[in-house]
């Protein structure tokens, strides 16, 4: 098309390309000026639906005389048939390039946001809506003017229908919720559209963001966006509560009218910055010790280790209440600490005490609520009962915590906390014993829960949790190697789909089943399902650590980081939850300040087998393999599993020692072992061995096996040696990385 004259308009360079049209520089030889033609897409032969909505763009724009509307000169075809708008020409750049460039300040970004507010004002005034307003369809002109272009998907008030009901149409990330299912839609759509650009603007990110279309739609219809508030802090309360008004699901609680936003706009800068933007309780934070077992059986440490995490998670159901994560609770068992110095430690100002005496059928609990912080005592009860009141006491020690703190009860959260998981407490019992075991992690240990969560379906069929504890068991079998990760994570996906079946607002068992997704790299179902389990509980840590592992194999490195530091501010003394923490550090060459939190994490627990691996790990990126022998040796005599023993290996291979690194190769290949050896580490060892043509064959069999190391191709420093090879990206292909 370059240098080709069409009517009086001579083409001189292509400016880019969209959904519905081309868009060409060209001179205009009668008028001596320079214009933009927007050609009709031709890739595909364009349908009478194509042409007839290309027309209506131009005429939508050029009815509308406006500064901050792009300006429409004609609509014409060529001799061949094909059509065109012409437009008027600007040089400058789209607010997407801006926004690209680095962040807006609150006071240009306002600026800008008025503009566009004034356009749409006008074309609303005409029944226009645009229905695809974003960063990409505002144009910054070099002069300062901002101009929207790109009516392709306005709708004129009185035109007829060219799409089908149901169908959405516009760009996922800026639809309405009403847009997102089809639905007809009028100008408050532009004004969702309109809250996300101004969203996108104050805090440089997207409110709902996805590699995948259908979960971005969910987000869209069913979760709340992080409020700009908590990405910007710095931003005034006024624009907070535009952005928080602009963006509710329902159009009726939206501003009714481009021009109220606008009103309360060019106000915004008046009130001052980091307040609340509605009128929410604050969340209250508290922590729930361990429960101490005062009575004479030393094996029902279960029993009251359960009533910790039962009390837990029935607390956290309470959204204004934010409750620490269980595994950072435990280590407080028997400590000799302050409450305040506990409360300090874990960033809370409530701690709920509690012991548990039981006898034969006969369960006595005694608990009492601190204010940390006053050092006083709010509350505290005594309950006696069989284990056929369990529930009961259960669902009363929540409640009047509750009433003691005087926290807000959301919709639906008494019912909630009332709605029992099963009311037979011998299953309940097996369950407990199952978690008790799950937590320790070991083989035998996840071994003997799954016993035991058998113990409770078998009891109990209908036991939505311990079908999720199942799932769990199988889930940590499959990443650590200790059984064929297929065969794991297929055990996984049908128990978690299970417990679905018979619960499907269960946070465990969306959280089990998203991982067990994630492991059988069916990407799009995995963010689905982890996404569905922080819609269901938003405080539950472990969520919020898997999702990250997600986000991490692909590649969404900053969205990780967010989501491990919120599992984190759940849990933050859980050893994995800090170690993961340090992943993203890890894979983008951040080694020492990962090596710093590595560390602080062995000072919880220096045998904690994860931190030192990864330790180990780091040390090897920064060459220091006497560090990196030391942790991973440490770790592999701590837990003696073929994956350790492989990373041992690895590290000795680049250390120079490879006699050493190919007699641990041979021992794990030699047809006497019993043990089930992921490919995924014999594929590094070789790597690291520098045995190009091994590693890659090994991977193609971890690729068949399903290993659950294939999930991390993209990412894992150890492999970047292979990169170069053309191997390696279909390796990728095959798992849709």
């Amino acid at each position: 098309m370059i240098g080709k004259k069409i009517s009086h308009y001579q083409i001189v360079e292509k400016l880019g390309e969209g959904g519905m049209g081309v868009v060409y520089k060209a001179r205009d030889t009668r008028l001596d000026r320079f214009v933009a033609l927007k050609f009709l897409q031709t890739v595909l032969p364009a349908t009478t639906q194509d042409t007839v909505r290309f027309f209506h763009e131009a005429k939508a724009a050029s009815s509308v005389d406006h500064p901050n509307i792009c300006t429409v000169y004609d609509f014409d075809e060529t001799p061949e048939g094909q059509t065109f708008i012409v437009m008027g020409y600007y040089e400058g750049k789209t607010l997407k390039e801006r926004l690209e460039e680095g962040t807006i300040p609150p006071a240009e970004a306002v600026a800008i946001a008025l503009a566009v507010a004034d356009g749409l004002a006008a074309a609303h005034h005409k029944g226009i809506v645009h229905r695809d307003i974003k960063s990409s369809n505002v144009l910054l002109t070099a002069d300062g003017q901002v101009k929207i272009m790109d009516f392709g998907l306005a709708k004129l008030r009185g035109q007829p229908q060219i799409t089908n009901k149901g169908t959405p149409l516009g760009t996922v990330a800026y639809m309405s919720p009403e847009q997102a299912r089809g639905d007809e839609v009028d100008h408050r759509t532009d004004i969702w559209s309109f809250g996300v650009v101004l969203y996108e603007m104050l805090t440089g990110v997207l409110p709902f963001r996805s590699e995948y279309d259908q979960a971005m739609i969910y987000s869209i219809l069913h979760e709340n966006p992080v409020p700009v508030g908590e990405l910007n802090p710095a931003l005034n309360q006024g624009l907070a509560r535009i952005v928080a008004r602009a963006l509710m699901k329902n159009p009726a609680e939206r501003y009714q009218s481009i021009a109220a936003l606008r009103t309360d706009l060019t106000s915004a800068g008046d009130e001052p910055a980091g307040g609340q933007t509605e009128n929410i309780p604050a969340v209250k934070t508290l922590a729930v010790l361990p429960f101490e077992n005062i009575g004479s059986e030393k094996d029902d440490e279960y029993f009251s280790d359960g009533l910790t995490e039962e009390t837990i998670t029935s607390l956290s159901k309470i959204r204004s209440l934010r409750v620490i994560s269980r595994s950072s609770v435990m280590r407080y068992r028997g400590s000799s600490m302050s409450t305040r110095q506990i409360a300090s430690e874990l960033g809370v100002r409530y701690l709920l005490e509690g012991s548990v005496r039981r006898h034969g059928d006969t369960v006595r609990i005694t608990s009492q609520l601190i204010d940390a912080e006053a050092d006083t005592h709010l509350w505290a009860e005594k309950y006696t009962g069989t284990m056929k009141d369990i529930f009961a006491i259960q669902e009363q020690v929540s409640g009047e915590i509750a009433s003691a703190l005087r926290v807000h009860f959301s919709d639906g959260t008494i019912e909630d906390i009332r709605r029992r998981a099963t009311e037979n407490s011998e299953a309940y019992e097996n369950y407990l014993r199952g978690r008790y075991h799950w937590n320790k992690r070991s083989e035998e240990a996840l071994r003997t829960g799954i016993k035991y969560f058998k113990k409770a379906i078998e009891i109990d069929p209908l036991y939505a949790l311990a079908h999720a504890g199942l799932a769990d068991s199988y889930n940590m079998l499959g990443f650590w190697n200790m059984m064929p990760p297929k065969e794991a994570f297929a055990l996984s996906v049908a128990a978690a789909h299970k417990s679905l079946e018979l619960n499907d607002n269960l946070v465990e068992g969306h959280t089990s089943l998203a991982y067990g997704q994630l492991y059988t790299w069916r990407w799009e179902e995995a963010e689905m399902s982890f996404k569905r389990a922080i819609e269901t509980c938003s405080t539950y840590a472990v969520a919020h650590q898997w999702y990250g592992n997600f986000l991490l194999v692909r590649n969404r490195l900053d969205e990780a980081r967010r989501e491990f530091q919120k599992a984190q501010e759940l849990d933050p003394l859980s050893l994995i939850i800090n170690t993961a923490n340090t992943w993203v550090d890890h894979v983008t060459g951040k080694t020492e300040a990962a090596i710093s939190s590595l560390k602080k994490t062995l000072e919880l627990d220096a045998d904690f087998v994860p931190a030192l691996e990864f330790i180990g790990k780091s040390y090897e990126q920064l060459g220091q393999f006497d560090d990196a022998i030391r942790h991973l040796g440490k770790a592999h005599s701590l837990e003696p599993t073929p994956g350790n023993y492989a990373n041992l290996g690895h590290a000795l291979a680049l250390a120079g020692e490879t006699e050493k690194a190919e007699a641990i190769l041979r021992e794990l290949l030699h047809p006497s072992t019993d043990r089930y050896i992921p490919p995924y580490s014999i594929a590094e060892l070789f790597t690291g061995l520098g045995r190009r043509e091994e590693a890659f064959r090994w991977l193609d069999a971890a690729v068949q096996a399903g290993s659950r190391g294939v999930a991390f191709l993209r990412v894992e420093p150890r492999l970047r040696p292979l990169h170069d090879d053309p191997r390696y990206g279909k390796l990728l292909n095959a798992v849709k990385l």
